[in-house]
């Protein structure tokens, strides 16, 4: 290698070490204004949130509607409380009416609440064995019973649908207003056991309601129902739901009336 050589190599490494200064003063500055530019975004970007902070409370919380369902979903017994208070609101005035448009019956729902439909046995022989002397007495026999509906009664706490655009005939369990007189202070469902003029009994009752008698302490009278007095037929049970209503009022029920049939 000559000395020619040499000087070139030496001129390039200045050149290139000038280059290299360059480069890093470069880079320096670079890095000063990014390190400026972040520091600006993060002072604006706090300054946003803190603005958001102070409008959101005012501006920016959910809707009534909103917060209402929130609260409905809380684990409280205001919550809970609430909720029972709409529910009924909601049977009551919404659900009600509608069921009585729908079904043409003044009392969509009942609640079995005696035990004047009730039934002793599941079994419907043996039932039959021991009420079978008054309906044969009133030319109403096993064979007739076993195509009538509800066969096998009904529950206290059962609720019943009430449909009220029907013709009733021997056998249906319908709802009636109490005659006058009566001091019944709720409709009586019981089965037709005849017509013209319609007549009913409770599958649990061992003779009729008839007015007058000493025994029959409201003075009820189911031997001649005017179609008037009728609000409907039962069309479908639900069994025992009935007892949430219930509940609350049968500690205020004489001693005889409280509980469950049986």
């Amino acid at each position: 290698m000559s000395f020619r050589d040499l000087r070139n190599l030496k001129r390039r490494e200045r050149m290139l070490l000038a280059e290299l200064t360059r480069l890093k003063k470069k880079e320096k500055h670079e890095l000063d204004e990014l390190k400026g530019e972040t520091s600006r975004l993060e002072s604006e970007l706090n300054e946003v949130t803190r603005k958001i902070s102070i409008l959101e409370p005012q501006f920016g919380r959910p809707n009534f509607v909103v917060r209402f369902w929130r609260f409905l979903q809380e684990d409280t017994w205001q919550s809970w409380l609430v909720s029972l208070v709409l529910l009924v609101i909601l049977i009551r005035f919404i659900l009600f009416p509608l069921l009585s448009l729908a079904t043409g019956s003044s009392l969509p729902l009942v609640v079995i609440e005696s035990c004047s439909m009730y039934h002793e046995t599941s079994n419907f022989d043996t039932w039959w064995n021991n009420h079978y002397e008054w309906y044969e007495e009133h030319h109403i026999y096993k064979s007739d019973f076993r195509g009538f509906p509800f066969q096998n009664g009904l529950n206290k706490g059962d609720i019943i649908v009430v449909w009220g655009r029907a013709d009733y005939n021997a056998g249906d369990v319908i709802i009636f207003q109490p005659n006058e007189g009566s001091s019944a202070p709720y409709p009586i469902i019981h089965r037709v056991v005849a017509e013209n003029p319609y007549q009913t009994k409770g599958d649990h009752n061992f003779a009729q309601l008839t007015g007058g008698n000493p025994a029959n302490e409201r003075n009820i009278d189911e031997t001649n129902i005017s179609p008037s007095q009728i609000i409907g037929k039962s069309v479908f049970r639900v069994p025992y739901l009935g007892w949430i209503k219930l509940v609350f009022f049968e500690p205020f029920r004489s001693p005889g009336e409280r509980g469950f049939c049986g």
